[in-house]
Parts: C-alpha cells; structure tokens; sequence
C-alpha cells in the first residue's frame, strides 16, 4: 500500500506506553495443567506518533481527560 500524504493538518504526539504480556501455557508441566502468566510494564522510552491535529485537539478538549493530557507550547490552542 502507498504511502498518502495526510490531507488534515498532523502533529507529533508523545505518549508513555503500558503493555501487558499475557503467555498461555498448553498444560505440557508437571501437573498438566494448563498455566497464563501476566506482566505489565512500562515501556522506558516514550512512543512519539504522528495523528491529525484536529483528532488530537479534540482529545485535548475531552473532560474525561483532563489533566491526562498536557501541550505545554500551546500548539493545540487554535482551532
């Protein structure tokens, strides 16, 4: 698939990513059970995703979020 230039104005959004990792076992241990292991983690690096500036200035206005997200060079004011 080509890559298409965004038509919309875009921006760099910065986020800190959570993962979590779940491993299902098929039961082949001891026991023969079948086992899951869950580990959560944050990754130490944040993950910078290009979005359209209108999504992400809609994000920014959602209640729901406030104080979630921060634009500390006030680039999302306008529009």
């Amino acid at each position: 698939m080509p890559l298409h230039k965004p038509k919309a104005e875009s921006t760099l959004v910065q986020f800190a990513l959570d993962v979590r990792v779940v491993a299902r076992g098929s039961g082949r241990g001891r026991s023969g059970a079948a086992s899951v292991v869950v580990r959560d983690l944050t990754l130490p690096v944040p993950v910078v995703v290009r979005m359209p500036a209108p999504l992400v200035r809609h994000i920014h206005r959602d209640p729901s979020r406030h104080g979630g997200l921060h634009d500390p060079d006030g680039r999302l004011a306008s529009s």
